[in-house]
């Protein structure tokens, strides 16, 4: 969870080019984000909050953006024959039309990106 938690360091594993942490919990993990990306048709500044359940799950909810009516998620952690597995979950709905297949494709993109980029950067740090 360690990596899911350091958001300053996401820029050097996600799409995202900024990301700031503009508030945190006594224990020091992030609450309030904001973020930018700018994935070519798709730029966008947000803001989102996050709760933390112990080590094993990370949620995040859309509090501001131009591009997303709404944007939810989590990674949650388990170990399974001694390794740790990630389920990742994500659901949004942007505030603009778009055809079903390129909703699809930026929605595999964005998850296939966010699950092997914390592979890899899990990796690097071992």
């Amino acid at each position: 969870m360690g990596v899911i938690a350091d958001i300053a360091a996401y820029p050097q594993w996600t799409a995202f080019k900024n990301a700031e942490v503009l508030e945190s919990d006594p224990d020091g993990k992030p609450v309030l984000v904001e973020f930018s990306f700018d994935m070519g048709a798709f730029k966008d500044e947000q803001v989102m909050r996050y709760s933390w359940q112990g080590v094993e799950k990370a949620q995040w909810q859309t509090v501001k953006s131009n591009l997303l009516d709404n944007l939810t998620g989590s990674y949650t952690l388990f170990e399974s024959e001694g390794k740790t597995r990630v389920v990742y979950e994500l659901a949004m709905k942007l505030n603009m039309p778009l055809i079903s297949a390129m909703r699809r494709r930026a929605e595999k993109m964005i998850i296939d990106a966010a699950l092997q980029g914390l592979k890899n950067r899990v990796e690097s740090l071992k």
